[in-house]
């Protein structure tokens, strides 16, 4: 299963598994073809979501400042059959 955030407005979205380290989710986020949404400290991507929604009360899109959808998802599989998450090739 995958975590995955959606801006409804802009299709923004950004998924991962929950147990993804937070310097991933960073990395990811911050590379070329990654999606930005804030996100507060959390040792994982699930801790991460948690603590943001305790503290801001909802995760908002960078670009349209609406607050996003969160929904659990399966991942695409790649074409050898594994799970993949919405992370820069390579990772």
């Amino acid at each position: 299963m995958a975590l995955e955030l959606c801006c409804d407005q802009c299709g923004d979205r950004f998924q991962a598994s929950p147990e993804t380290p937070s310097p991933v989710i960073q990395e990811a986020m911050a590379s070329p073809c990654g999606h930005w949404f804030f996100l507060e400290d959390g040792a994982t991507f699930e801790d991460m979501i948690h603590s943001t929604l305790l503290e801001q009360g909802a995760i908002r899109c960078t670009e349209c400042g609406l607050p996003v959808s969160l929904c659990e998802s399966s991942f695409m599989h790649g074409s050898e059959g594994h799970p993949q998450a919405d992370l820069p090739s390579g990772w």
